[in-house]
């Protein structure tokens, strides 16, 4: 089918997975090129497709919905705020700049967010440079041009730091000639050997809920290639359900709860063949309750100290070893009120499964209650995602946006929700 030819050349290109697009969103993107090229069938579109680079990146363009906004999740923020305080301590950053990553820059609320950042922690503009590349050529332009409505601000933003960074002209907010200046644009695809051929070259990786979209061969690849960008002590801030794919034998995590952010410690050790193909020889160990900058097991404390949640929650925990059941441990705690532990537990279940959709749920729950929707959905819909059929994701998720004013959205995901319960 040529339909499948058409997610090949995608995949070969930009190395999402066929769930990541989805069947439909494919089908109407391809149907707008082929009006606007004036070809009748698919099987005309995929000869031209494979036969020209400028179409592959118009059907990228169409395929790529940026969803981001200004300091979305704002943790991994604050350890930054931290981390490049400390390498101000250790080096004379104005004469050699902090450089900084951030990759996918989308429509540059990101980056601008990581300027702003270090701005307010103290850190001069001549002392650090942002450099945000994305694959959309229509998403680089709206991020140079730096013109926002209130969609890009719906997190917790700080007024006082908006007003201080954005000129607001009537609905349109204007990002700051200091901010602006602090960052450069580029479109790139991290799949082309063309992007940022060096190594070791940025102090820091800022790159988000980008790997979730790729399959085991292309994230591993994409990890690779940002590893070796990254300079020996660096560090990486990756999206909370992307902590999996990082090997503790190589990075240790950065202390900051809910940061996500790793220190690359050692060199990877691997054969030039192994960096050519691409394919991970096996899943490597990965750092599970340092993500929270706890002991590892080698370094336990005596059980006469302080313990972790999960040692706490675990009776026999410095003895003799018992699993114990993090997410059952989670949902306990939140059911008593005590978020903050919580979501320390939902952490450390990530790592060991990123792609489990309860605990996703667990946590939108988790930041409904603590007045975060705008967070909140964000999980509801990433539980969504990896489980499409969970009623109980569904009913929160429509009561939240119903409490939003988006009351059709809201009422599609009831009738979805009770046409599951009704199949069950």
């Amino acid at each position: 089918m040529s339909l499948n030819g058409i997610k090949q050349v995608l995949y070969d290109a930009m190395g999402l997975k066929d769930e990541t697009i989805g069947e439909s969103a494919l089908t109407n993107a391809v149907q707008r090129r082929l009006a606007s090229l004036n070809l009748d069938t698919k099987e005309k579109y995929l000869d031209t497709l494979k036969a020209s680079k400028d179409e592959i990146q118009a059907l990228i363009e169409e395929i790529v919905i940026p969803e981001t906004w200004f300091f979305r999740d704002l943790e991994p923020f604050k350890a930054l705020a931290r981390v490049c305080r400390d390498i101000a301590k250790t080096r004379n950053v104005s004469r050699e700049p902090i450089r900084i990553l951030s990759i996918p820059s989308s429509t540059g609320e990101e980056p601008y967010s990581i300027a702003m950042t270090l701005l307010e922690a103290g850190i001069g503009p001549e002392s650090f440079k942002v450099e945000a590349f994305d694959i959309s050529h229509v998403s680089i332009a709206i991020a140079r041009k730096g013109e926002y409505g209130k969609n890009s601000f719906r997190g917790q933003q700080d007024a006082r730091v908006v007003n201080k960074y954005f000129n607001r002209i009537g609905s349109i907010f204007s990002i700051d000639d200091l901010p602006r200046s602090c960052v450069s644009f580029t479109q790139g695809n991290i799949f082309d050997e063309r992007l940022l051929p060096g190594v070791g070259i940025f102090d820091i990786v800022f790159c988000r809920n980008m790997l979730i979209y790729f399959d085991q061969e292309k994230k591993n690849f994409a990890f690779r290639k940002l590893e070796r960008l990254l300079k020996m002590k660096g560090y990486m801030f990756l999206g909370h359900s992307e902590a999996g794919i990082v090997p503790a034998t190589e990075y240790t995590s950065y202390p900051h709860p809910r940061s996500f952010a790793f220190i690359k410690e050692k060199p990877r050790k691997t054969t030039i063949a192994g960096e050519i193909s691409g394919k991970a020889k096996a899943k490597p160990r990965v750092a599970t309750a340092q993500v929270i900058g706890k002991k590892n097991q080698t370094n336990r404390k005596p059980v006469t100290q302080k313990k972790s949640v999960s040692e706490a929650h675990n009776p026999t925990a410095g003895n003799t070893p018992v699993p114990v059941n993090l997410l059952d441990a989670a949902r306990k705690y939140a059911d008593n009120g005590s978020f903050s532990e919580a979501m320390e537990l939902c952490e450390q279940f990530i790592i060991q499964e990123p792609e489990n959709a309860e605990v996703y749920l667990l946590l939108g729950i988790i930041l409904n209650a603590q007045k975060l929707p705008n967070e909140a959905e964000e999980y509801f819909r990433k539980s969504l995602y990896l489980d499409p059929k969970q009623p109980e994701a569904l009913f929160h998720l429509a009561y939240l946006l119903e409490s939003k004013g988006e009351f059709n959205e809201s009422e599609r995901m009831k009738e979805r929700a009770k046409r599951l319960k009704g199949a069950a």
